[in-house]
């Protein structure tokens, strides 16, 4: 996330963000657009 906090990109899309999954490996962003966005937290 640290990475991600000056993408100006993300930042814009953070604020549709309608649910967030954590998974062992992985947390899934889904926005209000229907698009999804897979980060990887190993």
């Amino acid at each position: 996330m640290k990475e991600m906090e000056l993408d100006l990109e993300f930042r814009r899309k953070w604020k549709k963000t309608t649910d967030v999954e954590l998974w062992s490996d992985a947390a899934i962003f889904k926005f209000s657009d229907g698009t999804k966005l897979y980060l990887n937290i190993s």
